[in-house]
């Protein structure tokens, strides 16, 4: 977008910085994009920072209540109260890769077998119609205590997500995505053995469970576009490309 036009934007929309960009602006990771660039573009927008929706979805398992109310951080990465872990990838290739290797369950599948043939449009559309009748809050208690159990954590007795909780967010998310994975590349597809090619393949998508508390999306990944649409259709006028966010703030002035 560039740092001038991320600035105007800025004056109209407050940024939620999800932990993960966090991570890459207090990085110097990409050689396109050197740590000093990332730092002044990031404080002239006046970035909030979350934690990593992970770290959310199980403090509502531990707390039994929504961590959207959680406090947020002003962008600074020098600051010794949010210090990104020094190897990320070794922390969360396995966890992504869980995701994408998670199989699909019974009634998915067979949901799964209605969406083969559809076109790119008609998926979506019909995954957004088929999401709307999922009991998103029973499938993530089923689906995250687990996780919480193998990490010693109790389970809150008034753990039962609700929209709006991160943990609820996350479930949403995966169920969809599975759905995708199935559609695009079909029930065969094998996933990588190793565990940071596997993840690669959830990465992109791992910013959509903040939609739980964000009020929209900026991202040039149509694919992440329609789904967080699908996820979200109460949402889905605030998820824009980078162009059509220029052209509403143009549609201000």
């Amino acid at each position: 977008m560039g740092q001038e036009n991320l600035h105007k934007a800025s004056q109209e929309y407050r940024f939620l910085l999800p932990w993960a960009l966090y991570y890459e602006a207090s990085s110097d990771s990409d050689p396109d994009w050197p740590l000093d660039k990332w730092k002044n573009l990031l404080r002239k927008c006046d970035c909030v920072c979350r934690q990593d929706y992970s770290f959310l979805a199980l403090w509502e398992i531990e707390h039994g209540g929504s961590a959207s109310n959680l406090p947020k951080f002003p962008f600074d990465p020098e600051s010794s109260d949010w210090i990104a872990p020094a190897d990320r990838s070794g922390i969360l290739d396995s966890w992504y890769a869980k995701i994408v290797r998670r199989p699909l369950s019974a009634h998915a599948k067979k949901q799964a077998k209605c969406f083969a043939n559809k076109s790119e449009i008609g998926f979506f559309s019909e995954l957004r119609d088929y999401l709307r009748t999922v009991p998103i809050s029973r499938r993530c208690e089923q689906s995250l205590s687990p996780s919480a159990k193998s990490r010693n954590i109790c389970i809150h007795q008034q753990f039962h997500p609700q929209p709006g909780w991160y943990s609820w967010g996350l479930a949403l998310v995966i169920h969809a995505w599975l759905l995708f994975k199935e559609w695009k590349w079909g029930p065969e597809q094998k996933c990588p053995t190793n565990d940071a090619r596997a993840a690669s393949a959830w990465l992109d998508f791992e910013y959509l469970p903040y939609l739980v508390e964000a009020d929209g999306l900026v991202t040039n990944d149509k694919t992440l576009l329609q789904l967080a649409k699908a996820c979200w259709p109460d949402k889905a006028n605030c998820i824009f490309t980078t162009k059509e966010l220029l052209a509403s703030l143009e549609q201000t002035d």
